[in-house]
């Protein structure tokens, strides 16, 4: 039987549902490893050390609960019931109770740690709920387009945030209040897109499920699946990374946190845009095009910035194409992972979903742990001091790690971009000598 098409109803509230994910995701890049040393008054150098910690655990959670939720096949619940519970472990993990210095830290780890399991048991099931939704490569791509750029949305709301947050900065209330406003958006989205979704593939049968032993040769025999997760390692910790220090470049370098809550706010249409243009680029050029086109684009404003920081017009632009470049590569990336579960279950005969965007997410997680103890390290490292006027040198190194690094890494990412093979001939080969496959079970 031929497979109905997406309605766009359903690609909205698809869309919709990952506000969620990337509102927190986009507060905590942005806000984690500042709350952490400039409200709770913990070391630069330690809380990088308990973002990672917390990431690494996070990491394995995804595999773990890849596996869980392919048993189960019921990505709907573990949708539900899983933000509900992240939305109460966000608001918990951005109160300040007050604690001493190494009460802060054990606060720090314990709350960072309990939301990121509880994140795992929604966003797992969410992004593998895409993968059955449609078969088709080129809905894909529009569905991740859209989903896309309608998570522009987190970053308009971080963009509104951030003044209110930096005027609470002493006492670190508003960082409470602001999480508990979030929770409540997030978990408003989610109900709408569980009410509008709807699976067309199927989830993985009890005949088709891997067990643990084969899970590694699934994995692993899987070398687009390795190269992908490799290229989003490096895009995760270069934007990251680019994320994580800049507060403490437009607070300290340029003196202006204004400035920064509006490059975020007009960020969010640019974002928007970026995500929607990929579909007919895509068809073009093709996903590997755009990757490897994102990466060197985004590497090269960033030296740019880094040479014209003192000026705030060259600082704007280059964020906005930085941010343009990021934007486009999410739908990008979603629609690969997408399309290595075809290509997997082509090649092993393994109907694993869930398992394999564990995977793929372990990558990102691994990218985020990183990122977290670099920028907290190198803080260190450069000399910076919680709420004091930085010295020269000091600000050259907010500099460096704002700007180079992620500029280098990201250069990775488009080197390792040049093997994906996976292209669109390729995946129509693949899906209709599956749907091949299926006829003739159905038929034996």
């Amino acid at each position: 039987m031929k497979e109905k098409k997406l309605t766009m109803k359903e690609m909205v509230c698809y869309g919709i549902g990952d506000i969620t994910a990337n509102l927190y995701l986009k507060f905590i890049a942005l806000f984690t490893i500042v709350f952490f040393t400039d409200v709770l008054g913990i070391s630069a150098t330690v809380a990088g050390l308990i973002f990672m910690g917390s990431r690494v655990f996070d990491g394995l959670n995804d595999i773990a609960i890849g596996y869980i939720s392919d048993k189960s096949a019921k990505y709907k619940k573990w949708i539900l019931w899983g933000s509900i519970a992240t939305a109460i472990s966000f608001v918990i993990m951005f109160t300040n109770f007050h604690f001493p210095v190494q009460g802060q830290i054990i606060f720090a780890l314990a709350a960072y740690c309990f939301w990121t399991l509880m994140y795992t048991c929604y966003a797992i099931p969410f992004n593998a709920f895409a993968s059955t939704m449609t078969h088709d490569t080129n809905e894909r791509t529009l569905l991740n387009s859209i989903r896309f750029a309608i998570v522009a949305v987190p970053t308009l709301i971080c963009s509104i945030a951030t003044p209110y947050l930096q005027s609470g900065m002493e006492s670190g209330n508003a960082y409470g209040t602001v999480a508990a406003v979030f929770a409540v958006i997030a978990t408003i989205c989610t109900l709408i897109c569980v009410a509008n979704v709807v699976e067309r593939a199927k989830a993985p049968e009890a005949k088709e499920k891997t067990n643990l032993k084969d899970y590694a040769k699934v994995v692993f025999g899987n070398k687009q699946l390795l190269i992908l997760s490799g290229a989003f390692f490096c895009k995760t910790l270069g934007s990251y990374i680019y994320d994580g220090s800049m507060s403490y470049f437009f607070t300290y370098c340029l003196n202006s946190s204004e400035l920064m809550g509006i490059i975020l706010g007009i960020s969010a249409p640019i974002s928007a845009i970026a995500a929607l243009m990929v579909v007919p680029i895509a068809r073009k050029t093709g996903k590997k095009a755009i990757l490897i086109g994102c990466g060197l684009l985004f590497a090269a404003s960033s030296v740019i910035r880094f040479f014209f920081s003192n000026n705030y017009a060259v600082v704007a632009v280059t964020c906005w194409i930085g941010m343009f470049t990021q934007s486009a590569l999410l739908p990008i990336f979603f629609t690969m992972v997408a399309d290595t579960t075809d290509y997997g279950k082509w090649k092993t005969g393994k109907n694993v979903r869930a398992i394999n965007y564990g995977f793929y997410t372990f990558s990102q997680k691994m990218g985020m742990a990183f990122s977290g103890t670099i920028v907290g390290a190198l803080l260190d490292v450069v000399g910076y001091v919680a709420n004091q006027e930085q010295t020269a040198s000091t600000i050259l190194g907010i500099k460096a790690i704002y700007c180079l690094l992620p500029a280098a890494i990201c250069l990775g990412m488009s080197i390792l971009g040049v093997f994906w093979k996976l292209n669109e001939g390729t995946m129509k080969q693949i899906v209709s000598e599956l749907n091949e496959r299926e006829k003739e079970t159905a038929n034996a």
